[in-house]
């Protein structure tokens, strides 16, 4: 199932060459064996398919702001399909911003926002994925899968990690660093070879002093989780302001459009302002969508 950042399944594409008896031989890497040594081996005739993972598998959200997560698609079978996301048994006041991922993307972003009106509560919620495809006989079939949740892991050293739970959980909670994330504009109309500005403003709770970090990716010391930017978008250090101190409110990220970026149908990211609660552990509040796109010729 590869949901693991850690783990790697095995697996083969063969195309017999001629009929006949074929044998299939499965032995460990290292050459251990034993009673313990249990194997399951999946033998199929290869069609258009996909495997998706959520990192993360925990959200807390205070009334009237937003918490982001990332799915990651791997296509197999030669599936080359949009997938829609959906979720189920979301805690009452909360909602989540609907996305589709066109066939040349497999990172995406997943928005829940929270009513300003919404009372305390949570529930274990999953996200479904769906998506069609025409078989060698030109029948539409369809694949739903749930999302893999992914639970966050520390490393040593400070590093990040995740690992497959079978749960995934969002919750209604009052506490917050953070009171706002105003950003501008909220819909943006990608030019390709152009730079884009995203001005941020952020509105501390009162008692929190600390700093904050800004990012429209989900990333932990360089190393990328998420990144629900259209192909041949990056986002630029030189000249942005995403690291804010104690007392700074004001941020700006810059987003720089590759000169051959194909065309991209809408999509939601978001600015993510991470509270860090010590070295390695961090908080992230997201902002309200900003919907991006690439139009055609």
């Amino acid at each position: 199932d590869d949901q693991s950042n850690a783990t790697k399944d095995s697996y083969l594409n063969y195309t017999a060459t001629a009929d006949g008896v074929y044998k299939i031989q499965v032995r460990d890497l290292l050459n251990r064996g034993g009673p313990g040594f249990n194997y399951l081996l999946n033998i199929t005739h290869e069609e258009p398919d996909f495997i998706v993972n959520c990192d993360d598998d925990k959200a807390g959200i205070a009334p009237g702001m937003a918490a982001a997560w990332y799915v990651r698609v791997k296509r197999t079978g030669g599936f080359t399909g949009a997938i829609t996301f959906h979720p189920e048994n979301l805690p009452s006041g909360i909602s989540m911003i609907p996305l589709t991922l066109p066939e040349t993307q497999n990172d995406g972003l997943l928005l829940f926002q929270c009513a300003k009106d919404a009372k305390p509560g949570a529930s274990l919620v999953n996200i479904i994925a769906k998506a069609k495809y025409k078989d060698k006989e030109g029948k539409e079939k369809e694949i739903i899968k749930r999302a893999g949740p992914l639970t966050e892991l520390k490393m040593p050293g400070g590093g990040r990690s995740t690992w497959p739970v079978e749960t995934q959980i969002i919750a209604i909670t009052p506490e917050k660093d953070i009171v706002q994330i105003k950003v501008s504009p909220e819909k943006i109309v990608l030019e390709p070879g152009k730079t884009i500005t995203i001005d941020v403003e952020i509105v501390r709770d009162e008692n929190y002093k600390g700093r904050i970090s800004l990012d429209v990716r989900h990333q932990h010391l360089n190393q990328i989780f998420g990144n629900p930017l259209p192909p041949g978008v990056t986002m630029l250090d030189t000249g942005a302001k995403t690291a804010l101190s104690e007392k700074e409110t004001k941020g700006k990220i810059l987003l720089k459009v590759a000169a051959d970026a194909k065309p991209f149908e809408v999509v939601p990211i978001c600015v993510l302002a991470n509270v860090s609660l010590n070295f390695t552990v961090k908080r992230g509040y997201a902002s309200n969508p900003i919907m991006v796109s690439i139009p055609g010729k």
